[in-house]
């Protein structure tokens, strides 16, 4: 069934973001690191100054990275997957938006959400990037309750999301549970992307695979909300 309200709002500025944190209408973004310390790196220049960051984390390069940015974070074997984001779901309270370490945010995206009295928030977009080849397309939510892509969530329930044991199909878990609690997701749009997933061959889901269901676009298309000294670091 497709049951959601569109909001399309136009990038805005690292100021206004700014602006939003000392106002108290803040974000916290929970994530899990595993390995591919040099995009956690670059992840975490792109996110830290936007939003307070926790996170679990399962190897001493991530955990060394996240003590140097300031975040907090908690050791969690990196499976079960259910679990380690349960763990790193805890360390905040409050509104928090489930974003991976290889998903970029899009401050426009970011700032609209914080903007929003929803309870519950799906990114009606997020761009794809294959960091080998230099290939990007793009999915668009359609408002059903089949997952396509499940970062840039914003929920604001402290309750465990994710069923322990699981280690597949974890957007799809988290999203039926928070429906089952009585709320409906309102899609947010704003230019570009609202995230761009990068793909590195440690993925759960491949490229190749994403690909099949989205529209191959331009990479500046899904990299523009990115900082141009980054991009380039990104696609070595």
């Amino acid at each position: 069934t497709k049951s959601t309200s569109e909001t399309i709002v136009c990038a805005s500025s690292l100021s206004s973001v700014v602006t939003s944190r000392m106002m108290g209408k803040d974000i916290t973004v929970v994530t899990c690191f595993h390995q591919r310390a040099w995009l956690s790196q670059l992840w975490l220049e792109h996110t830290s100054p936007l939003t307070k960051i926790v996170a679990s984390v399962s190897d001493p390069e991530n955990a060394r990275l996240c003590k140097e940015f300031g975040v907090e974070h908690v050791w969690a074997e990196n499976k079960p997957l259910g679990q380690k984001w349960n763990t790193a779901w805890g360390l905040a309270k409050g509104r928090k938006m489930i974003l991976g370490s290889d998903d970029f945010v899009n401050p426009a995206y970011l700032e609209a959400c914080r903007a929003s009295d929803a309870s519950y928030i799906m990114p009606g977009s997020c761009g794809f990037y294959e960091h080998s080849t230099g290939k990007a397309c793009v999915m668009r939510w359609d408002g059903s309750n089949t997952m396509l892509y499940g970062t840039g969530r914003v929920y604001g329930g402290d309750d465990p999301l994710w069923t322990p044991s699981r280690n597949r199909g974890l957007d799809q878990d988290s999203h039926c549970r928070i429906i089952a609690r009585g709320h409906t997701a309102e899609r947010l749009e704003v230019p570009g992307v609202c995230a761009v997933d990068v793909k590195t061959g440690l993925n759960l889901w491949g490229y190749g695979q994403v690909a099949q269901r989205a529209s191959e676009v331009p990479r500046f298309l899904v990299l523009g909300h990115v900082a141009p000294s980054l991009v380039e670091r990104l696609s070595r």
